[in-house]
C-alpha cells in the first residue's frame, strides 16, 4: 500500500504529495538510504519479483528468436482500469506509440498484452495490416524474462515501465506515470511542473520505502526487505526466480516414471565462501528445474535460503552426527555432489553413499597434488596419484597400499577432524566411485576424462542473470563505501576477495610488484583483502612489505551484501597466481562474479588465464618476476583500458558462466546417471591381473608400512595403537588435559566402560559436554601438585586470531616460546585445580585394566612424584605426552619421565619409529601384572 496525503500517487492530473516531495530541492536521501534502495532494487531484479505475482516463467524462445535485430516492447493496458486516464493518456497515445515503434529502423516490435483482458487499447487499434508487423506476447510472463530479450520498452502509464528501469532498460513514456519527468525516462509528453532530476534510487526510496506499508499474512506489518524475502521464498516466485533457459528447461521436466532428482551437495567450506556463493546460485537454478537440493557444508552454516537448505557437516567420533544422519535419511538423496578434495567432505560422502545408496558425482575445483606435496613431500604426492588411471592392475593397487600412510588414513577415517586436507585413501575411493566428473574449467575436465574414462563436463563458478544486470555505483556511493572501510576514494583500489595460499609465493611477489608499480607511476593505490580463510599472516606481511603510501585494509566480508558492496566499489578485482599445477587447473570464482558485474580482473596467465586475452578481457600476469607483474598492474591505471577490459570480460562471462544454462546441462547428466546401473570399484580393475597375482601377494605388507610420517607429531592415538594390537580391553580411562578428546573413538574401541575427561579450557569443555553420558564424565578443572586455585598461562599462536591454538600451562613455558616464535602468552588467569590423588580417590577403580592419560604440559614429573605410589599402581597403563627438551626450567622430558616411571614400577613401551618432532606420546605398562587396586 502506497500512502499519499491528498491525491493518488499515480494520478498525474493533479500533483500529489509524493510528486511535490520529488519536486522539492529540500527533499534528499542520505548515502545509507541510497544504498538501501539500491540493494532492494537489485534483490527485486535478482529474484524477479514483479507487480503481477502470478506471472509465471514460460518459454519465450519462439516469441523472441535470435534474428540479429534489436527489439522494442510496447506495453498494453486495460481500458476499464482507468490507469491510462490518470496517466494523461488516451487512444491516441497508443496509436502514437505504435507508429513510433514501427518507424524504428532495424527493430522488431513486440506488444505485451493479456488475453484475459476484455478490453485493451492495442486490441482495439490493431488492424490486419499492422498486426502483420508486430508480434503479440499474450502469455502471463514474468516481466524480467521479457526484459532479457528486449532493448527498449514503450509505455503509457504502466508500472511495468518502472520495473524496466530497475532492470536497466531504456524506457519511453507516452503518458505520465509517477516515474516520468524526473530525468530517468524518455518522455514524449511534456510535464513542465516536474522540474527536479531524480535518480532511480530516490524515486524508489520515496515510493517503495518511505511511503509504502507492507503486510505479510501471519506476520503483520513488515519492512520491504522482509517482503522481498517472503516472495523470493514463496512457491510462486520461488519457481520463477532462477529458471534455466526455458525452452531447454521444458524438455527436462520429469516425465511420467522419471525419478525426481534429490541432490545433496557436500562442500568443504561455509555458505559465504567462494564455493558456497556459486553453489547457492547453481542450487537455485536446479530447484527451478524441479530438483530438490540440500547442502552439507563444513563451515558453520545452518539456514534455509531461497529453497536451499544448508546444514553444518558434523561428526560424532568416527561417524556423522546422528542429527545429520537423520536429516539426510529424511531427504533421501539419489545424487551426492561432492565438491573438492578435502578429507572431511569426502569422508562424509562415502558414509552417505553407504547409508542411502545415492550415486556419487565429484566436482573438482583445486589440484590436490601441490597441497599434499607441501605437507608430505614429492614422493608421497607421486604415490597418491598411482591410481589416477582408467584401468587398474593388481600391481597398481599393491604399490599404492605399500606406499600409503595407513596410520594417517585410519586416523582420518576414525576421526575426520584429525586432518581436513587431503587423504589419499578416501580421495582414491571417491574419485573411482564417482560416476560423473565435473571440473571447474576445461584443463581440469580434460585431465579427469583421461584419468578415469567416465562422463566429464565443465561446471564453472556460475552467475545468476541478475548479476549481469547490477548497476554501477554512483561516485558518492563508491566514496562512502571506501571511506567506511578506511580507504581514500581517490585511490585506484585493487580487491583480492578470496584466500591466499601458504604453499605459494604469489602474495609476496604481488606485494613487491605493487610497490614497483607505485614507484614507477606515482599513482596512489589501495589494496583491500578479505583474508579470513588464509593461513598466511596477511596483514603482517602487508605492514612489513608495502610502501607506506599504499593504503591497506584486511576485511571480514562474510556477508554477501558487504562482499558485493566492496566488489562494486573497487577498481580492479585480483587473484594473483604462479605458473604451477595448482593454478593450471583452477578458476577462482571471485573472478567470475567480477566479470559478470563488468569489473576488470587482474590474474595469472596460467590455467584460466589461457582462455583470456591480456588487455582484451583481462589483465594477465605471467611468470614469477615481480617487475613483469608490476608492468601489468601499471596497465590497470588507464581508466579507458579498464572499462574496455571490463566490458569484454562481461561478454565472456555471459557466454560461459550463466547459471541457468549450466544447471540444464548438469541436470541432464544427473538424470542420465540414474538410468544406468551403479558403478562399482571392480568396474575399472583388471581382474585378470588380480587373479594372476596369487593370494599370497597380499601378505607381503609388513608393519613397516604402517608408520607415521617423520614430519607429524605423534598423538596419544598413536600410543594407544599398541593396546589395540595386543587386544587389550580397558575398564576405565582417566584423561587429564583431554582437549576435544580425539581419542574417544579409540577408547570406545578398547571397550572402556567409564571415561573421565578432565579439561580446564572453556572452548574444549563446551564440546566435551555434548559427549557426556552415564559412561562419560566431564570435569572442568586442571590438575596440579597442591590443588586449589592456581595461576596459569594461556598461550596462543599469534597468527591465529581464533582460540583454536590455545594451550594452558601451569608455569610460563619460556623454552617452548623460544622453539615456537609464533607462540606467545595470550593471557594469565586463575583456574580451579585438584591433586591427582584427589581425582583418583573420586574415581571408582575396581579390578580390571585402567588407563591414565596425562597431557599437562611439562608438570607430569612433579604431579606423579606427589601422588602416592599405591594410588598410581591402580592403573595398568599410563600414557604421557612429553617433549625432548623441558618447556620450562625443571619441566618433564622424555628421558626424565622414563627414569621416573621405571622407579614407580612401570616399563616403557617404545613409540612408533621414524619420529622427529617436539612432542611425543609415550606409553608405560605396570611391571607387576598381578597388582590390583
Amino acid at each position: 500500500m502506497i500512502t499519499s496525503t491528498d491525491s493518488a500517487y499515480d494520478d498525474a492530473r493533479k500533483a500529489s504529495f509524493l510528486e511535490k516531495q520529488l519536486n522539492s530541492p529540500n527533499w534528499q536521501i542520505d548515502s545509507a538510504q541510497q544504498l538501501r534502495a539500491k540493494q532492494c532494487i537489485e534483490k527485486i531484479v535478482q529474484h524477479r519479483i514483479t507487480q503481477c505475482v502470478d506471472a509465471s516463467r514460460v518459454d519465450l524462445s519462439r516469441k523472441f528468436p535470435r534474428t540479429g535485430k534489436r527489439k522494442v516492447l510496447l506495453v498494453d493496458e486495460s481500458i476499464e482500469s482507468g490507469s491510462v486516464e490518470k496517466g494523461l493518456g488516451s487512444w491516441v497515445t497508443f496509436k502514437h506509440m505504435l507508429d513510433a515503434a514501427l518507424a524504428l529502423e532495424d527493430y522488431e516490435v513486440f506488444i505485451r498484452t493479456d488475453s484475459a483482458l476484455k478490453k485493451s487499447y492495442f486490441q482495439s487499434i490493431l488492424d490486419a495490416s499492422t498486426a502483420e508487423k508486430v508480434t503479440i506476447v499474450d502469455e502471463a510472463a514474468n516481466s524480467y524474462d521479457l526484459f532479457e530479450a528486449i532493448d527498449k520498452v514503450f509505455v503509457c502509464a504502466s508500472h511495468i515501465g518502472f520495473e524496466a528501469l530497475m532492470a536497466g532498460k531504456e524506457v519511453h513514456c507516452y503518458g505520465v506515470p509517477f516515474y516520468a519527468g524526473w530525468g530517468m525516462t524518455h518522455d514524449h509528453l511534456a510535464i513542465p511542473r516536474r522540474k527536479q532530476e531524480r535518480s532511480l534510487e530516490e524515486i524508489f526510496h520515496l515510493f517503495y520505502i518511505e511511503h509504502s506499508r507492507y503486510f505479510i499474512p501471519g506476520r503483520g506489518v513488515v519492512e520491504i526487505e522482509n517482503l522481498i524475502g517472503y516472495f523470493a521464498e514463496s512457491s510462486v516466485i520461488g519457481q520463477a526466480r532462477t529458471v534455466a533457459k526455458t525452452r531447454e528447461a521444458s524438455s527436462l521436466k520429469p516425465s511420467a516414471g522419471e525419478e525426481e532428482l534429490r541432490i545433496l551437495i557436500i562442500i568443504p567450506s561455509a555458505r559465504y565462501g567462494a564455493s558456497g556463493r556459486y553453489l547457492q546460485t547453481l542450487a537455485m537454478s536446479l530447484i527451478a528445474l524441479d530438483c530438490k537440493v540440500m547442502v552439507l557444508a563444513e563451515g558453520k552454516t545452518d539456514l534455509l535460503e531461497y529453497g536451499v537448505k544448508w546444514t553444518t557437516l558434523e561428526f560424532e567420533g568416527s561417524r556423522l552426527a546422528k542429527s545429520i544422519r537423520d536429516v539426510i535419511v529424511e531427504f533421501s538423496p539419489n545424487i551426492i555432489y561432492e565438491n573438492g578434495v578435502r578429507s572431511r567432505a569426502q569422508r562424509a560422502a562415502l558414509e552417505i553413499m553407504i547409508m542411502t545408496g545415492a550415486r556419487l558425482v565429484m566436482q573438482s575445483e583445486d589440484d590436490d597434488r601441490q597441497v599434499y606435496e607441501t605437507d608430505h613431500g614429492q614422493e608421497a604426492a607421486a604415490n597418491m596419484e598411482l591410481l589416477d588411471k582408467p584401468v587398474l592392475s593388481f600391481g597398481d593397487i599393491q604399490k599404492f597400499l605399500q606406499t600409503a600412510n595407513l596410520n594417517h588414513a585410519l586416523h582420518v577415517f576414525f576421526d575426520p577432524a584429525y586432518d581436513r586436507w587431503v587423504e589419499p585413501m578416501s580421495r582414491a575411493l571417491c574419485y573411482r566411485l564417482s560416476e560423473l566428473h565435473t571440473a571447474i574449467w576445461h584443463p581440469f575436465a580434460e585431465r579427469l576424462a583421461n584419468e578415469y574414462n567416465v562422463p566429464t563436463m565443465v561446471v564453472p563458478p556460475v552467475i545468476a542473470k541478475a548479476d549481469f544486470q547490477r548497476m554501477p555505483l554512483e561516485a558518492e556511493e563508491r566514496d562512502a563505501i571506501l571511506k567506511r572501510h578506511g580507504i581514500e576514494p581517490h585511490r585506484v583500489v585493487i580487491f583480492i576477495g578470496g584466500a591466499l595460499y601458504s604453499y605459494s609465493e604469489e602474495y609476496s611477489i604481488f606485494l613487491d610488484a605493487l610497490n614497483l608499480a607505485t614507484k614507477a607511476t606515482h599513482i596512489p593505490f589501495a589494496l583491500i583483502i578479505a583474508s579470513k580463510r588464509s593461513k598466511l599472516p596477511i596483514a603482517q606481511m602487508a605492514a612489513e612489505r608495502l610502501l607506506p603510501e599504499i593504503e591497506f585494509a584486511d576485511l571480514d566480508l562474510g556477508d554477501d551484501e558487504v562482499y558485493l558492496e566492496v566488489l562494486k566499489a573497487c577498481d580492479v578485482v585480483c587473484s594473483p597466481g604462479l605458473p604451477d599445477t595448482f593454478n593450471h587447473y583452477r578458476l577462482p570464482s571471485r573472478l567470475v562474479k567480477a566479470m559478470a558485474m563488468a569489473k576488470p580482473i587482474l590474474t595469472c596467465r596460467c590455467g584460466f588465464g589461457e582462455s583470456l586475452e591480456n588487455g582484451g578481457n583481462a589483465f594477465l600476469m605471467d611468470g614469477k618476476n615481480s617487475k613483469e607483474w608490476a608492468e601489468v598492474i601499471a596497465a590497470c591505471l588507464d581508466r579507458e583500458k579498464r572499462e574496455h577490459v571490463a566490458k569484454e570480460g562481461q561478454r565472456f562471462a555471459q557466454q560461459h558462466f550463466d547459471s541457468d544454462s549450466v544447471a540444464v546441462a548438469l541436470k541432464k547428466q544427473f538424470s542420465n546417471l540414474l538410468e544406468k546401473p551403479a558403478r562399482k570399484l571392480s568396474d575399472s580393475i583388471d581382474l585378470a591381473s588380480v587373479m594372476a597375482s596369487g593370494v599370497t601377494s597380499t601378505k607381503q605388507r609388513t608393519k613397516s608400512h604402517i608408520k607415521l610420517r617423520s614430519r607429524y607429531a605423534s598423538t596419544m592415538q598413536d600410543a594407544l595403537q599398541h593396546l589395540m594390537i595386543q587386544g587389550v580391553s580397558l575398564k576405565t580411562v582417566v584423561h587429564i588435559g583431554a582437549g576435544r578428546c580425539r581419542e574417544m573413538e579409540d577408547y570406545c574401541r578398547l571397550g572402556a566402560e567409564t571415561i573421565v575427561l578432565i579439561e580446564p579450557l572453556e572452548r574444549h569443555i563446551s564440546y566435551l559436554r555434548e559427549l557426556e553420558s552415564p559412561q562419560i564424565l566431564v570435569k572442568q578443572m586442571a590438575v596440579s601438585e597442591t590443588g586449589g586455585d592456581c595461576h596459569t598461562f594461556i598461550c596462543r599462536n599469534v597468527r591465529d586470531v581464533s582460540s583454536r591454538s590455545e594451550e594452558l600451562y601451569l608455569a610460563k613455558p619460556v623454552h617452548l616460546l623460544e622453539w615456537k616464535p609464533a607462540m606467545d602468552v595470550a593471557k594469565e588467569q586463575e583456574v580451579k585445580t585438584c591433586t591427582l590423588a584427589e581425582l583418583i580417590s573420586e574415581t571408582a577403580l575396581s579390578c580390571g585394566n585402567h588407563l591414565l592419560v596425562l597431557e599437562i604440559q611439562g608438570f607430569e614429573q612433579a604431579i606423579l612424584q606427589t601422588t602416592p605410589q599405591e594410588m598410581l599402581r591402580k592403573f595398568e597403563w599410563i600414557a604421557l605426552r612429553l617433549s625432548e627438551q623441558p618447556i620450562f626450567d625443571g619441566g618433564t622430558t622424555r628421558s626424565s619421565a622414563a627414569a621416573l616411571m621405571s622407579g614407580l614400577g612401570y616399563k616403557h613401551i617404545p613409540a612408533p619409529d621414524n619420529f622427529a618432532g617436539p612432542f611425543i606420546a609415550e606409553l608405560f605398562s605396570r611391571k607387576n601384572d598381578a597388582t590390583c587396586g
